[in-house]
């Protein structure tokens, strides 16, 4: 189970194509992100989920993960297999976060992180988060790692 101290309690949710039958990619992220997470090493992505609701077992999946602006190093984790009808949950990934950006930060920013489900070049599920991006002397608040408290001192 993903604390609530560390993450946003929504969760994001994305049905690709309009058809009934389709894969659902669901995951937690923070609503706020700063140097400190670096420097700590708390993951910003959590409680990655795909559901298969196609007909048809998924062989050869890839799931990427990036960032506009780039705060974060672009990554993937490729999955066997997800049988049909089936969950599949994914740990939360290493990704690393560009410290010079986030340490260089003199105003919060806007940011979005994106996560796309792929079968060869055919993406099964796509879903966006924005994220506010904070200077170090910033804290996001008790819902975005309250740990974090006291690293703008």
């Amino acid at each position: 189970m993903i604390p609530d101290s560390q993450t946003s309690p929504e969760a994001i949710s994305s049905e690709a194509g309009a058809q009934a039958a389709t894969v659902a990619l669901s995951y937690l992220t923070s609503d706020h992100v700063n140097v400190a997470f670096f420097q700590n090493a708390i993951p910003i992505l959590q409680g990655i989920s795909i559901t298969n609701n196609l007909a048809d077992d998924l062989s050869d999946v890839t799931v990427s993960f990036s960032s506009e602006p780039p705060f974060l190093t672009p990554g993937s984790v490729t999955i066997s297999g997800i049988k049909s009808g089936s969950q599949h949950h994914l740990p939360a990934p290493e990704l690393k976060l560009d410290h010079a950006l986030l340490s260089g930060l003199a105003a919060s920013r806007r940011s979005e992180i994106t996560v796309r489900v792929r079968r060869g070049e055919e993406i099964l599920a796509e879903n966006s988060k924005e994220v506010n991006l904070l200077p170090p002397s910033f804290w996001g608040g008790s819902r975005s790692s309250p740990q974090l408290l006291a690293s703008p001192v």
